[in-house]
């Protein structure tokens, strides 16, 4: 069984159940950039009368395919959730089953935006449209609606135009501010754990949040150059079509094996990117940030170095 005959499978299933009233495509299935490939898996909105039921029992998975394996993942929002199933054939697929009574509300409220933006307090305007902007930046890269019993198909189309994603423009100051603070601590953290041999518990606790501060700076960089409505997708997807070649070729070497030369190898080369990147940046944006924190930080970093190469003997390369 394909990916096409599990959306078959799966629209067979959601036209004859009554709790189901709408089956909504998303991501790289339903996108005409960066589309689906074989190995994509399929992400797909459940549109119900009773969310819990699909989250608590999983025989109704096997009328779409022959179930291999299934676990509740993280939660997107107040009592929904992402169910990660794989079935036997290799189809992978991201089920979110959706109360149908949220999407009705956020409906009503996007048909009634502008009188009931001047009646309502702001910090409640905040909050909810916070939720409802968020779910329209993953509507606006396309959906497909495999089953509609109520017009939902319409209502999500109205819903990601009366909240439109906008890009956000550059940061202040303030922001990129806090982003470099992040990194050094970080780099400061990660550096005292492979002084004391904590290999792993530097990896991650340290290194994927490293990274995650490095990502950010890079998305900017790459904004800054392009125009800030510039795509860079999420989580580094597709950096070789949007990042810098050179920083591509650079991110090579920032990542370590389980290994002391390697683990500091790999510390230095990620914070000699992310101070080139910073620097590039803020001649870009002319910020005149304050560099007094990263050229302390990489002194007391560099001298744990060299006393840990006095104390194992090792020479890391760079």
């Amino acid at each position: 069984m394909s990916i096409p005959e599990t959306l078959d499978r799966l629209k067979d299933w959601a036209e004859r159940n009554d709790l189901m009233r709408a089956v909504v495509l998303m991501g790289s299935s339903a996108r005409a950039l960066n589309p689906a490939d074989r190995l994509s898996d399929i992400d797909v909105l459940l549109f119900t009368t009773d969310p819990q039921k699909y989250k608590n029992e999983g025989e109704w998975l096997e009328e779409i395919g022959k179930l291999l394996s299934c676990y509740t993942g993280f939660q997107v929002g107040n009592n929904t959730f992402v169910k990660r199933v794989f079935f036997e054939n290799g189809v992978g697929m991201d089920v979110t089953p959706v109360n149908v009574r949220v999407l009705d509300r956020a409906y009503r409220y996007a048909r009634f935006n502008t009188k009931l933006r001047s009646k309502l307090p702001s910090s409640f305007r905040t909050r909810r449209e916070k939720v409802i902007r968020t779910f329209a930046f993953y509507l606006r890269r396309g959906m497909s609606v495999l089953v509609d019993k109520d017009n939902y198909g319409g209502k999500l189309s109205f819903i990601e135009a009366e909240f439109r994603y906008v890009p956000p423009g550059a940061p202040t100051l303030q922001k990129f501010e806090e982003q470099i603070h992040q990194f050094w601590q970080t780099a400061m953290r990660m550096a005292i754990k492979l002084y004391k041999r904590e290999f792993l518990t530097a990896k991650i606790e340290s290194d994927h949040f490293l990274k995650l501060n490095l990502l950010t700076l890079l998305e900017w960089h790459a904004k800054c150059i392009n125009g800030w409505q510039f795509e860079t997708w999420h989580y580094g997807r597709y950096i070789e079509k949007w990042a810098d070649p050179k920083i591509v070729e650079s991110l090579k070497f920032i990542y370590g094996r389980y290994d002391e030369a390697d683990s500091w190898n790999s510390l230095l080369k990620t914070m000699e990117l992310f101070e080139r990147v910073c620097h590039e940046l803020d001649d870009c944006q002319r910020y005149k940030y304050n560099k007094l924190p990263e050229q302390r930080f990489r002194e007391w970093i560099e001298e744990l170095h060299r006393d840990s190469l006095g104390a194992s003997g090792d020479v890391v390369k760079f």
